[in-house]
């Protein structure tokens, strides 16, 4: 018997009554080891009430191992070899073992299929493994012929690779290994942030695309793709490899996406590849980056953007995409027209008015989020002072 609960699971053995998936139940024994697995010796189990079916934790062939030990997941990868009732997944030769007691028929997977397996992860005399339940625990993505559908797929293309189709805001929970198929909008094209980069995205989620060497075919922001390749990562951030130029085809031209308005706090994991709007005071400088509290923004050579004026105190308005470099987050902006810095005088304007009015320099477009906050002030020939709009906070008590 395996439980489970937020921090974790472990194996129960002992005189077990009968229960079901997602039953809550309460144990007590006496903990230990059984082949160096951690166990708990029961001396009595109690079913406490029916429950919901636990869903599997999404994890790297990585993450198998002393940190999931007893936890029910869900990994993907490529079939390095199989004995049946045992077959190994990845370049980490991570064992996926049927006991016998689950009659787990043979799926009769080849080498470079590609598995997603759901199960426990157990150690048997120190070496980890994962545990199969029920015969869906395990599923095998042939190697067969690109699916007739699919746009410019070339005529006999023999021996390729068959393609999970996925909707694109699944791609952060698919294990990594997964060979996806989805549909998504450019919100970088192929070049703009290097040869062999560019990102694609939905309204809710972003991801980049790699293609070693690049040579992606002709694309636009904004436009609808087809991408076809293997989930990874690059140098921490998640990807989608390809395979060669036919693995992303123009599928319709579309409107560019809106970025979604950040804060410098929101610059991390959950939106990862997204493309985002970035407004706030720059804090230090050091060309080509330019950081807001937390988070950098960083401008790529191939992007053509110039040295632009500016520096600590001034403001930033910045538009561009979520990328990691090694656990550490930055906004990538595509081209010129992303990045504007406003800067800020030294001597700000009289007020007028009396009173101990405090000036707060801001962006236009923060007003706007703010409708009916703030007051602008004017210069003497009544027009808005631009691009620097000033909003005055009411007096201090």
């Amino acid at each position: 018997l395996y439980i489970e609960d937020a921090t974790g699971g472990v194996l129960v053995t002992g005189d077990l009554p009968p229960v079901l998936l997602g039953d809550l139940v309460q144990v007590e024994g006496e903990t230990g080891t059984y082949h160096s697995e951690r166990r708990v010796a029961a001396a009595r189990v109690v079913r406490l009430s029916p429950g919901t079916v636990p869903q599997p934790h999404a994890a790297s062939l990585e993450d198998v191992g002393p940190r999931t030990e007893g936890r029910l997941v869900v990994v993907g990868g490529p079939v390095d070899g199989t004995s049946w009732p045992s077959l190994y997944v990845g370049d980490e030769h991570i064992r996926v073992y049927a006991p016998a007691s689950t009659g787990i028929p043979n799926p009769h997977a080849r080498r470079h299929d590609s598995a997603v397996v759901v199960g426990i992860v157990s150690r048997w005399d120190g070496k980890y493994r994962l545990l199969l339940r029920y015969a869906d625990d395990i599923s095998i993505l042939r190697r067969a012929s690109i699916p007739s559908e699919w746009p410019g797929a070339p005529a006999g293309a023999g021996d390729a690779v068959a393609w999970m189709p996925v909707q694109p805001e699944m791609l952060r929970s698919v294990p990594l290994g997964a060979q996806v198929r989805f549909e998504a909008q450019v919100t970088a094209p192929p070049g703009v942030l290097g040869e062999a980069r560019a990102y694609v995205g939905t309204a809710q989620m972003g991801i980049a695309l790699h293609l070693p060497g690049g040579g992606y075919p002709a694309l636009r922001e904004g436009d609808f793709v087809l991408v076809r390749g293997t989930l990874g990562t690059y140098y921490g951030e998640r990807v989608v490899r390809l395979d060669d130029p036919g693995s992303v085809s123009f599928v319709r031209p579309g409107t560019p996406l809106e970025p979604v308005i950040v804060s410098p706090e929101d610059v991390g994991p959950a939106n990862e590849g997204r493309l985002v709007r970035l407004r706030g005071t720059i804090g230090s400088r050091s060309w080509p980056s330019l950081f807001v509290g937390p988070t950098r923004i960083v401008v790529e050579d191939s992007t053509g953007i110039p040295v632009l004026e500016g520096g600590s105190g001034d403001l930033v308005d910045a538009v561009g995409v979520v990328s990691q470099w090694l656990g550490r987050y930055r906004v990538l902006p595509r081209w010129s027209s992303d990045l504007h810095i406003v800067r800020v005088p030294k001597a700000m304007p009289d007020t007028g008015g009396g009173g101990r009015s405090r000036l707060l320099p801001c962006l236009p477009g923060s007003l706007a989020e703010n409708p009916g906050t703030t007051q602008l002030v004017v210069d003497t020939l009544g027009q808005v002072t631009l691009p620097l709009v000033i909003a005055r906070i009411p007096p201090m008590a």
